[in-house]
């Protein structure tokens, strides 16, 4: 018995996966700072850890999740203000768009910032603005998810 099923090649099936409507689910919109916002905010806050963005981008090679979290840290400090936490998301929201992401659901971590003293309600706002606009400029739905760890943080003792 002959087989008459067709293959695609690879790059039809790129094509094809890259044209396709796409939901991305659980993403954590912090972990997605990338090397040259990293250096944006350093400039701003004049912090000389993150003045090459060179080093960022060497120091951006991670072996595991434990090593992007210790790496993690250190970059987080830069994240202040409403703006800051508008323009990560937005950064997200554009790369999406060129992905064909239509709906996002998005998990942040507040008690990240906490040791910072960064308002929930400021990264809340950010993020918050920035839904809005990737629903006007680029048409994608989202979400967000509050992920909080219960034993060392004040939202769990608030809720």
């Amino acid at each position: 018995m002959e087989n008459n099923q067709t293959f695609l090649d690879l790059d039809t099936i790129k094509k094809i996966a890259m044209e396709m409507p796409k939901a991305e689910v659980h993403l954590h919109i912090e972990g997605t700072l990338e090397p040259e916002y990293i250096y944006e905010l350093g400039q701003k806050e004049h912090n000389k850890m993150f003045s090459s963005i060179e080093e960022i981008r060497d120091n951006f090679k991670f072996d595991n999740l434990n090593h992007f979290i210790e790496y993690a840290d250190s970059f987080f400090v830069l994240l202040k203000t409403r703006e800051d936490f508008r323009n990560l998301a937005l950064k997200y929201f554009k790369k999406a768009k060129e992905h064909g992401i239509v709906y996002a659901e998005l998990t942040y971590g507040p008690m990240l910032f906490e040791k910072n003293n960064v308002s929930h309600k400021e990264l809340l706002s950010g993020y918050l603005e920035a839904m809005e606009l990737a629903q006007v400029d680029y048409n994608i739905e989202s979400n967000l998810v509050l992920t909080f760890d219960r034993k060392n943080s004040c939202y769990w003792i608030s809720l």
